[in-house]
């Protein structure tokens, strides 16, 4: 435990001092006044405004943790190529994971803050409908059910390189977009890309339109353990992956 408080720690005075964090505040922030400044001027209600704009932040969100892990990559790959998770006193998987671990709180706070910051967009738009604790659930909501795409990502990042990892980034957005419509209602709980669109969208018909909710509540119930099981699955495959990983070999750089 206390390698492990320690890598954190490490890692994440690393990020604070890299280009990493300033991303996690400034995408939130500029898809917040992109979205806000459209949605202002739109005739849509504030139920179709907060739907649609979780839903574009789900869609983008397996875009997002490509370019945040690709970063991380780059910034271990330039500390004497992986020498400070390679060369620990400790188990791998402890500074693999703290490495990790790092870029989750990180994104968890870009998601809510993403999200609460469009709430209090419409707030101050004079839209009361949803209270700011809702926005801060959803927020949360999205974040879990993306996890299993950092690991994902993570790991293709570390064993394959940038440019892989960016192109599984990219053709998770287009996943995502195609399985949030009817051609994804039965094949999405395949796909992880599509659990963060699929499920906040769910979320948001359970508080905004009940009478809607309860003719999906069972395939979002069906949902939320596909969730569960793959990230759980792949959090192993990330432990097992650590004790065989022993540095990349990528020379694209």
């Amino acid at each position: 435990m206390k390698y492990f408080l320690r890598a954190i720690v490490s890692n994440m005075y690393k990020t604070v001092h890299t280009k990493i964090l300033w991303v996690h505040i400034l995408m939130p922030l500029v898809g917040i006044g992109l979205a806000g400044s459209y949605l202002v001027y739109s005739s849509w209600t504030e139920t179709e405004k907060i739907i649609s704009y979780v839903q574009l932040l789900a869609a983008v969100f397996p875009l997002m943790a490509a370019v945040v892990v690709t970063m991380t990559y780059e910034t271990d790959l330039r500390a004497g190529k992986f020498q400070n998770l390679l060369f620990v006193p400790c188990s791998k998987i402890v500074s693999y994971f703290g490495n990790l671990l790092s870029l989750l709180i990180l994104g968890m706070a870009a998601s809510i803050l993403a999200v609460v910051g469009f709430g209090v967009f419409l707030i101050l738009e004079g839209h009361q409908l949803v209270p700011l604790s809702v926005y801060m659930m959803v927020g949360s909501y999205l974040f879990a059910t993306n996890i299993a795409v950092y690991l994902l990502q993570y790991m293709i990042c570390y064993t394959w390189g940038k440019s892989i990892s960016m192109g599984v980034g990219i053709l998770g957005v287009v996943l995502s977009v195609l399985f949030a419509m009817g051609m994804g209602d039965e094949i999405w709980k395949y796909c992880l890309h599509s659990y963060g669109i699929r499920c906040s969208s769910y979320l948001l018909f359970r508080i905004l339109k009940p009478e809607i909710y309860r003719y999906i509540i069972e395939e979002h119930r069906i949902g939320l353990s596909f969730v569960i099981g793959i990230t759980v699955l792949l959090f192993l495959a990330f432990c097992f992956w650590s004790f065989r990983w022993q540095g990349t070999r990528e020379n694209e750089e």
